[in-house]
């Protein structure tokens, strides 16, 4: 296995005569410019993230170094579909000169696993490991299922209006989805509500009695353990109201007679046609047909850039102070009329944020104490209470 592939598994025109070369040239250029802006990122999100990782030999420095390596195999994974067009000992010889090796890599990572991430369930998450990697398999018993299911009741209430039953842990306990499509919308909500599962399987089940289920399997962790079970939604009413739908539709393209043309239908129109000797032929719409130069590409400094780069963070980081402090309806209000002036500052710095580095705008929000799961993990606590009732802040979010 190659070293892009070990990573990412854990995880010049000179004298142009014309305005079309000229723009060629500056586009060709901004091509160029781009490409290094991603190995350059590439390199710095490897290098940095598996340092981190080196210096993780417990749980409370896994934990620690969870987000900040989370956020940077996200930058990884978001470069890597830029990374396989280029060549591949230009990538392997910019890693290395980094310090990034396959041998370095395999071995932090043989290290990490064998520890079993040090018990952290948050690294796990980072490296997209599978829960059973950290914590040991426990018993499902009924106790347990009981008091998953008095949880799962008590925080969905009033947030999953339209079905019935659950807690859904049993085939007995099923969520009674009723006869709306819409009514799936709702299983994420369910299903988000265990903290830290991991899906395993997702069948649908027929049952000789009638009923039709659809069954997710998970592994939920608890308590140092790590528990596999299943969560049911009864939504026989929608399935075969489909099926019914598309027996119907079947029957109907059955049952449509095919028309046939008569022999002589459109011989007059054939017949003139025949007899002239004009052609007529669609004209084009000839203010298309003049071809549009595109517009030079923006040139930014360096300057402009990291400009951009420090207004960015610090928008981040007055979001995530305004969104924390967000409770109740009253609050909500006052944070939506608190950010549309932040939202004014960012389309502000839009047009230079394509053209700057991943990794210095992750390191400047660092540097703020903040990141961007902690922005994204304040806008899904408001988004799962519903806003808090403000209609003003749902508007706003939406366009965020």
């Amino acid at each position: 296995m190659s070293v892009i592939a070990c990573a990412i598994a854990f995880a010049s025109t000179s004298g142009a005569e014309t305005p079309e070369a000229a723009i060629d040239a500056a586009e060709a250029a901004a091509e160029q410019e781009q490409m290094q802006r991603i190995l350059s990122d590439f390199v710095r999100a490897m290098s940095s993230g598996y340092d981190i990782l080196e210096g993780v030999h417990d749980r409370a420095s896994a934990d620690a170094a969870a987000p900040k390596v989370k956020a940077r195999f996200a930058i990884i994974s978001e470069l890597e579909f830029g990374i396989q067009y280029m060549d591949e000992e230009t990538v392997v010889n910019a890693l290395a000169t980094a310090g990034v090796t396959e041998q370095r890599l395999t071995a932090i990572r043989t290290r990490i696993i064998d520890a079993r991430y040090y018990g952290s369930l948050a690294l796990a998450t980072a490296l997209n490991a599978s829960l059973t990697e950290v914590l040991d398999p426990g018993k499902v018993t009924p106790e347990l299922i009981q008091t998953v299911g008095s949880e799962l009741q008590a925080t969905l209430q009033g947030k999953i209006n339209g079905i019935s039953g659950g807690p859904g842990l049993t085939e007995e306990s099923a969520w009674k989805m009723g006869a709306d499509p819409a009514a799936l919308d709702l299983i994420p909500t369910i299903m988000d509500t265990l903290p830290h599962i991991e899906k395993v399987d997702q069948k649908l089940v027929r049952t000789q009695e009638g009923p039709i289920y659809g069954r997710m399997t998970y592994l939920l962790p608890r308590e140092d353990k790590v528990y596999e079970m299943q969560m049911w939604f009864d939504i026989t009413e929608i399935i075969l109201a489909e099926e019914a739908a598309a027996q119907a539709a079947e029957e109907e393209e059955q049952e449509r007679p095919v028309n046939v043309p008569y022999d002589n239908e459109d011989t007059e129109d054939t017949e003139e046609a025949a007899d002239s000797d004009e052609t007529t032929q669609e004209l084009p719409d000839l203010t298309e047909a003049v071809e549009t130069l595109p517009e030079p590409a923006t040139i930014y400094t360096p300057q402009q850039k990291q400009a951009a780069i420090a207004e960015f963070a610090r928008i981040n980081a007055d979001e995530v102070a305004i969104l924390s402090a967000v409770h109740d309806c009253a609050t909500a209000d006052t944070a939506a009329r608190q950010i549309e002036p932040i939202m004014a500052r960012l389309e502000a710095i839009g047009n230079i944020l394509p053209h700057v580095s991943y990794m210095d705008i992750l390191e400047a929000m660092e540097a703020l104490h903040t990141s961007p799961d902690t922005l994204r993990n304040e806008m899904r606590r408001i988004d799962a209470a519903n806003y808090f009732g403000s209609a003003a802040l749902r508007r706003v979010m939406s366009r965020n």
